[in-house]
């Protein structure tokens, strides 16, 4: 049925039915999108400062280090572009959907349009997710070398802890 067909009450129950099934496929992933920019930021931010504690007492700058945090910081922008190529084929389809829902009847959109939209947005954020625990894991391997690396330059033999790196002259 063309939109030109339905009557007053079918048009108006048809733009609801379509807001409401919008309105419900935005927030499952906006809140999904939240969860992985919320895990990836708050568990690499405390590996950051752990990392950044040891540099800091040893007097000492690893390459580890800006290995590892520009492993971070690739991941937070890698991660960040799948999201944003997630929001702009929605965008796509937000268009396509305002331009030829009109062709369509409400069982053909719900079969197409919208399970295409799921499709796109959820695929999306899938990417984004392998790409945050990607990041995740390459951040951390770097943290725990550097952990490891720093180790010798904080801690004497006797164990004692110094705050200058120890340079032994033998």
């Amino acid at each position: 049925m063309k939109r030109s067909e339905m009557s007053s009450d079918q048009q108006q129950g048809f733009y609801q039915w379509l807001n409401s099934e919008w309105a419900r496929c935005n927030a499952n992933t906006v809140s999904i999108e939240n969860h992985v920019v919320t895990y990836l930021v708050g568990t690499n931010g405390g590996g950051v400062a752990v990392v950044a504690a040891f540099a800091g007492a040893a007097n000492y700058t690893s390459w580890f280090v800006t290995a590892a945090l520009a492993a971070f910081l690739i991941g937070l922008l890698t991660v960040g572009m799948g999201l944003a190529l997630g929001h702009r084929r929605m965008a796509g389809i937000t268009r396509a959907l305002g331009a030829d829902h009109r062709q369509f009847n409400k069982n053909e959109i719900d079969t197409v349009i919208l399970e295409n939209q799921h499709h796109e947005r959820f695929k999306s954020v899938s990417v984004g997710s392998i790409l945050a625990w990607v990041s995740f894991a390459a951040f951390w391997v770097g943290a725990s070398i550097s952990v490891y690396t720093f180790h010798d330059y904080v801690t004497l033999k006797a164990g004692q802890t110094v705050v200058a790196p120890v340079k032994s002259s033998c």
